[in-house]
């Protein structure tokens, strides 16, 4: 037997028009849950863009910190990129994704390149050339990992 809350108005023999106006509700009520949806999804890609453009700084500043002569810095940033990409991917799906690669590696290729005089930021040596080709391979191990890993188990 249904809950009283699922029960739907029965239109009486008094009451012309009672289905249509059922109808019509159930249309505007699936309009809402779709502009919801598209909400979130817009959401969730913003967030990955932000996300990316903050690790993709952050990373490329920190990367050459060093700890009693180890590369320390740049390990806690791939790390840091692995770890975002994998949030990412699982909170916003695919398109957010999309939008945090492409911001990480503009972030990473503009504090590269862009910079003013003869100051760098990542240099061309062993820990400049581990952060630029981690952080490549990082966002193409993201891209490439299948959906199941990210979809909700429903138990």
């Amino acid at each position: 037997m249904p809950a009283p809350d699922d029960v739907e108005p029965q239109a009486g023999a008094g009451s012309p028009g009672a289905g249509a106006r059922t109808s019509a509700d159930e249309r505007a009520r699936e309009r809402a849950e779709l502009a919801v949806t598209r909400f979130e999804d817009a959401s969730a890609v913003v967030a990955g863009l932000l996300t990316g453009v903050m690790v993709g700084i952050v990373g490329t500043v920190f990367h050459r910190y060093q700890w009693n002569g180890l590369p320390l810095g740049v390990v806690v940033a791939l790390v840091a990129v692995v770890t975002a990409i994998a949030f990412t991917r699982a909170l916003g799906g695919m398109a957010a994704l999309a939008g945090f690669v492409v911001t990480t590696l503009a972030a990473v290729a503009a504090m590269t390149w862009l910079t003013p005089g003869a100051d760098r930021i990542v240099l061309p040596d062993a820990v400049g050339i581990t952060w630029g080709v981690g952080v490549v391979l990082a966002c193409a191990l993201g891209l490439a990992l299948p959906r199941h890993l990210f979809e909700g188990r429903g138990d």
